[in-house]
């Protein structure tokens, strides 16, 4: 049996990959985001993210311009 150490270190573990997956994909300007070899594939609409800064009046970066494409 498993101690209780373990277990909590592996869930622990396991919450921060799901939590940093997460923002990943939500930090992520990308239209196609591919994760975990894969397993977990998401296609955003980053056209209306990028109308919705601009009608908001934030400044484009880089990585904002080269997703307007």
């Amino acid at each position: 049996m498993l101690s209780e150490t373990v277990i909590v270190v592996l869930i622990t573990a396991i919450s921060t990959f799901l939590a940093l997956s997460v923002k990943y994909l939500l930090k992520s300007k990308c239209s196609d985001v591919k994760l975990c070899w894969g397993g977990i594939h998401v296609i955003r609409d980053t056209a209306g993210e990028i109308r919705e800064e601009l009608e908001l009046g934030i400044p484009q970066t880089p990585s904002n311009v080269a997703n307007q494409e």
